[in-house]
């Protein structure tokens, strides 16, 4: 063989050498692609368990704890009649539901708390 057949060879030895690094590296990046939206989705289930969990959390006294219950349609129906200590129960605990529902729906409206599932709440509150 002379020089050029040498190096047309050569030539083509380095075009499939570049052309199987090039879809060597295809693969890899499909692979950590894939891997980041299973990290990014975990991620995002965990934040809206969280978040989710925060909302219900408010709602367990409630259900729970039947003197809460009382004290909250007692404050609904005659709050007049409530102490000053329960007076300030019945206040907080209100402002505490509409911060946790505030604080949810700004995390979902971010995309924080992962796909939309149109989650009902009486599906929450099966949760509890």
């Amino acid at each position: 063989m002379n020089r050029e057949a040498n190096g047309a060879v050569a030539e083509l030895a380095g075009a499939i050498g570049v052309i199987l690094s090039l879809i060597y590296l295809a693969k890899q990046i499909s692979a950590t692609s894939d891997n980041d939206n299973q990290n990014t989705m975990a991620l995002l289930n965990q934040n809206e368990a969280s978040s989710l969990s925060g909302v219900l959390e408010i709602y367990k006294p409630q259900i729970a704890d039947p003197s809460v219950a009382e004290l909250m349609l007692q404050g609904y129906s005659d709050i007049d009649s409530l102490s000053p200590v329960d007076r300030h129960r019945f206040a907080t605990m209100p402002l505490a539901i509409v911060e946790s529902h505030q604080t949810f729906f700004l995390k979902n409206a971010r995309g924080a708390t992962g796909p939309k599932r149109g989650t009902t709440t009486r599906e929450c509150l099966t949760l509890l």
